[in-house]
């Protein structure tokens, strides 16, 4: 289908939605697996399966109703006590019968919220068994397009119908549902066949040949149509028109032109080309007999119902428009109605890869060279420089369209987006590009695919594992990222907007509210996009517990409900870490309430030369509960620093195992892994180190690289000087079996005394409600002193420590070692340093993909090779049935020479 909306880009207005706001919304509207949950929910169950549909329809135009009778039969895939499918309008009667012809009990609901019906069978639908229903339903009204129709049935104005208008229907997204009980789920592909009874006036066209057309009265005809092929509903098509049509025939399809003003000869030409060129090019030619091109009043540019395209018959627009339409649902007939995406999250590789196809075709066929394929080696490399990025980020634009549209995704994202993707697919493919579309075409003839299944059967395809990476990393950002869903945003005044998700399924819609935040400290407002909900909050009181709100830092670590470590992919994305060379990870690791986010805002800040104002970047807050979860990072990326904030560590309400399962995690990713301690490391302390080596085996001889204990709000510095040299004289003073255990793990350690950060910080932080500080040594009345004394030793625990940190190689390849990692921990309730760091090390990993790799193509070659001797087992087969066949036949003709000598002895006699 070709939408005719045009969608106006506003990604500018994303610069005003906070990152805080946008996950809040991402988690309501994206996908954050292939199909979300909410989809999932609208979908039909795939326990049984539609066959073969009988239709009889009794349309009346004047009357404007439609009644009918559809006969289903159905097959049961697993065993289920519940059928359900879609109708919208009126049950007059259900039967149901088993493949003996047997009545079955039943009872039926109607859900009209959801279109759907759903049967309960007391005997239940067993597996491998034939069932029946059949149903009369009724339908009172039938739309005009000028009053608000255009899905389903509906009718338009026609100067040249004898009854002044015409008939057709527009079933694709959901729409089927409208005129007959039917499966309306792209899952399902089945038989047709269909007879309508409609004005004698007019003629009945479909997806097929008609068979016959009978008289049934004085006014009505009733026309039966050859069976289809295996089709889902959105692509079954029939309409009421004048016999007035143009034919002309091409390899063996007539193809016939209804309602036009106008055939002219160049569009005749290029419906030629077309299909000669998609017959050679996929070596398959469309198994139907005749074609019809129905130019009508539509709602989109046009449609590819199976045999009848419709076109929108609009005047004005020029004549490569018409033949871009027209050579678009062409290309369907092949990609998409052959073989048809399984869901309507899929279906941006059914239109993006027919429009690219279409430019292809038009450009040979127009010479047109200022398109996009005539360019040189440089379009490719732009293309995939900026791919990721664009196709990760979500997708907002205003709605213009003045008609309601179950489209998943927007015009721009399915045809812009999907075509470029396909245009970057063939880069990487390379010349088997059109060969591989062909096999797959031919593997799923008349069958349904998800997008994974064609990435993969592209990927491989590709002979270069870089390429092949490539492919996946890009069905990643299509099927993964919030922009897969289209996001509508309308502005309702300067104050207000609105965002709504449209999709095939369901419609979702929020109000939101500017309001403008500021940090406490004063240096920096921002403008936020909130929800009703979180508007509730006041951002600006000194009361509330968002003191430092997040701008920078994204979640990638979360811990579930199983005390499992879940990796979160989208937001790790964001953080753009692949492109650099020599990153160096931190992180902090400690007990909660003890200002770990708080330090980590201001090594970023350090680590920035202090720009901007970096004590909004890890969200952090006054009060007994901490608000960081799991793992949050933020890239310094001009220094090649990712900074890490964990969850504060042996809560009460936590187990022990997560603490112990993020120190692994840190330890082992980490260049440098800073322990967070208050005051001093007592006994106490040091028995949570315990439980790290509990769960490290601590036999392995392996060590991590750094550590650094540092110690904040030191109070005795008469007796140890703040720094690094009083740090190391504290720790060399401690004499402990588990401490040394401990620091026996890693090759470099260290210890760091660091003053109190003043009373009045605190004060402006609204952090002195919870802190209880008897005295600190210099305190002022003012606390600048204080405050000047600890910006000394973060200066110096910098430059002492930080800067000495040694690198962690290619950013590359951090996303799959923070995998690896995890998949090591979450699998085993003891590891070893040694599993650890090989999990880490980017050379196994990339063996490891390598071989993976191998191990796919060679299970690829050997389905193909397996196809192939099955094939050529079955020819074997066909050979031995025909010499057999043949010796029979001889056999007989010996029988009959015979018989024929002993007949023509006994005329002789006679």
């Amino acid at each position: 289908m070709l939408n005719a909306s045009i969608l106006l880009n506003v990604t500018a207005l994303g610069s005003f939605i906070s990152m805080a706001t946008y996950n809040n919304i991402s988690a309501k509207f994206s996908n954050s697996n292939t199909i979300s949950k909410e989809v999932l929910k609208w979908e039909l169950p795939r326990n049984l399966y539609p066959q073969i549909y009988d239709i009889y329809l009794e349309i009346d135009l004047e009357e404007r109703h439609i009644s009918g009778v559809v006969n289903i039969t159905i097959e049961c895939k697993t065993n289920t006590s519940e059928m359900v499918f879609h109708f919208s309008h009126k049950i007059l009667n259900i039967t149901l019968l088993n493949e003996s012809n047997n009545y079955e009990s039943f009872v039926y609901t109607l859900d009209k919220a959801k279109q759907v019906i759903k049967v309960y069978n007391k005997n239940g639908f067993w597996i491998g068994k034939t069932y029946y229903v059949e149903i009369h339903f009724h339908r009172e009204t039938i739309e005009k397009f000028e009053e608000g129709g255009g899905t389903g049935l509906y009718t338009f104005t026609d100067d040249t119908s004898p009854i002044g208008e015409s008939a057709i229907t527009q079933f694709e997204t959901t729409h089927a549902r409208e005129v007959f009980p039917c499966f309306d789920d792209p899952y399902f592909r089945s038989i047709f066949k269909l007879k309508i009874r409609h004005t004698n006036k007019l003629s009945a066209i479909s997806f097929s040949k008609a068979k016959s057309t009978r008289i049934n009265n004085e006014l009505f005809n009733i026309t039966e149509f050859e069976d289809s092929v295996q089709l889902p509903t959105y692509l079954v098509g029939f309409g009421l028109l004048p016999n007035i049509s143009r034919s002309f025939h091409v390899n063996g399809i007539d193809v016939y032109v209804w309602h036009s003003h106008e055939l002219n000869s160049f569009l005749k030409k290029v419906t030629k080309h077309t299909i000669k060129y998609l017959i050679n090019l996929f070596n398959m030619s469309l198994p139907i007999k005749q074609l019809n091109i129905v130019h009508c009043s539509l709602i989109y540019n046009g449609m590819e119902n199976f045999g009848m395209i419709t076109l929108r018959d609009s005047q004005g627009i020029n004549k490569t428009v018409k033949a871009s339409t027209m050579v678009h649902e062409l290309v369907h007939h092949w990609w998409s109605n052959i073989a048809s995406h399984q869901r309507w999250i899929d279906l941006w590789t059914n239109e993006g890869f027919t429009e690219h196809l279409t430019k292809i075709i038009l450009e040979q066929y127009l010479r047109n060279r200022s398109t996009p394929f005539s360019d040189s080696r440089k379009y490719f490399l732009d293309l995939e420089n900026n791919m990721f990025k664009s196709f990760s980020s979500p997708k907002l634009s205003y709605d213009n369209r003045n008609r309601n549209s179950a489209f998943p995704y927007d015009a721009e994202h399915l045809y812009g987006k999907g075509s470029n993707t396909a245009l970057y697919f063939q880069y990487l493919v390379g010349d088997n590009f059109f060969v591989c579309w062909q096999k797959f075409i031919q593997k799923y003839y008349f069958k349904t695919y998800t997008t994974e299944q064609f990435i993969k059967f592209l990927s491989n395809c590709s002979s270069d594992l870089k390429n092949r990476k490539k492919i996946y990393q890009s069905m990643h950002n299509w099927s993964n990222s919030p922009g897969v869903t289209v996001l509508i945003v309308r502005r309702l005044d300067n104050e207000t907007m609105e965002i709504q998700q449209k999709n095939s399924v369901n419609s979702v819609e929020i109000k939101l509210t500017k309001i403008s935040v500021s940090c406490h400290d004063g240096t920096d407002s921002r403008d936020y996009w909130l929800t009703e909900q979180q508007q509730r909050i006041d951002y600006n009181s000194k009361e509330n517990s968002f003191a430092i709100m997040a701008k920078y830092a994204e979640e990638i670590i979360r811990v579930d409900n199983y005390n499992r470590l879940d990796f979160v992919k989208k937001n790790f994305d964001s953080l753009d870490i692949e492109s650099l060379n020599n990153l160096k990870i931190i992180t902090i690791f400690g007990k909660a309430r003890t200002g770990k986010s708080y330090f980590m805002n201001i090594l970023k800040m350090k680590l920035e030369n202090n720009a901007g104002n970096s004590l909004c970047t890890f969200e952090s807050q006054g009060g007994r509960k901490g608000v960081t979860r799991g793992l949050w990072a933020c890239l310094c990326k001009h220094s090649s620093f990712l900074l890490c904030d964990t969850e504060g560590a042996f809560e009460l309400e936590k187990k022990n195992e997560v603490s112990a399962k993020l120190l692994a995690l840190s330890a082992t990713l980490s260049n440098c892994l800073i322990i967070n301690i208050d005051k001093e490391l007592n006994s106490h302390e040091i028995s949570h180190l315990k439980v790290f080596l509990d769960h490290v085996d601590y036999r392995d001889s392996r060590k991590f690289d750094e550590v650094i204990i540092l110690i904040r709000n030191w109070p005795y510095a008469n007796d140890l000087e703040y720094g690094l040299s009083g740090g190391m004289k504290y720790l060399n003073s401690i004499n402990d079996g588990t401490l040394t255990a401990f620091l026996k793990k890693f090759y470099k350690t260290q210890c760091f005394l660091l003053p109190h950060i003043g009373l009045n910080q605190l004060e402006n932080m609204n952090y002195s409600r919870f802190y209880k500080v008897e005295s600190v040594e210099g305190q002022d009345n003012n606390g600048e002193l204080v405050r000047k004394v600890f910006d000394k030793y973060c200066e110096e625990f910098f430059e002492s420590v930080i800067k000495n940190i040694r690198s962690s190689g290619e950013g590359r390849f951090v996303k799959k070692r923070f995998e690896s990692v995890i998949d090591v921990i979450n699998k085993n309730k003891k590891v070893t340093i040694f599993d650890l760091q090989r999990a880490n090390d980017p050379i196994f990993l990339i063996n490891e993909e390598h071989k993976k790799a191998m191990d796919d193509r060679k299970k690829y070659y050997k389905n193909e090779l397996e196809a192939k001797c099955e094939e050529q087992k079955r020819e074997i087969a066909l050979m031995k049935y025909y010499e057999n066949s043949l010796e029979e036949l001889s056999q007989m003709n010996i029988k009959l020479k015979s018989e024929c000598e002993k007949l023509e002895m006994s005329l002789r006699k006679i």
